[in-house]
């Protein structure tokens, strides 16, 4: 026998809607659960970069005195970096970046971009410390 009608009140309809929002929730969601649960224990079992130990790889390129680096072996070289710290730049400038470093696929944004500024720093170490050194007042 078909229930009549009248005595759905709006009690068992809302918890009725509520109960189907619940199921098509748990449907969506379990996968994306379980793939993303995959994905941690995958990240668990790569061996962790302890924090005390800094490892830094350096490629050193034998340098003619007289012959200047071209740009390709100054700046493109695969950089691994185990400490790093978020710094914002422009999308612009982060478009143009990510664009040049997958055409050379061996190399990250992160990468590029420390290489870069390491390089300038170097090359401008003495301007830099004199600045620092004027924006600097004593203490006391």
């Amino acid at each position: 026998m078909i229930p009549n009608p009248i005595f759905y009140n709006d009690t068992v309809i809302m918890t009725g809607l509520i109960v189907c929002c619940l199921i098509v929730l748990a449907v969506v969601m379990i996968p994306k659960a379980i793939r993303h649960r995959k994905q941690v224990k995958q990240n668990e079992n790569e061996k962790p970069v302890q924090d005390e130990e800094q490892e830094v790889q350096m490629i050193v390129v034998p340098v003619d005195e007289n012959k200047k680096l071209s740009y390709k072996e100054k700046f493109i070289y695969r950089n691994e970096i185990k400490k790093r710290d978020c710094v914002y730049i422009s999308h612009d400038t982060h478009s143009k970046i990510m664009k040049l470093t997958k055409a050379l696929d061996n190399i990250t944004i992160g990468g590029y971009i420390d290489t870069v500024l390491k390089e300038h720093l170097k090359e401008y170490k003495d301007e830099i410390n004199s600045i620092y050194s004027e924006s600097r007042k004593d203490l006391l």
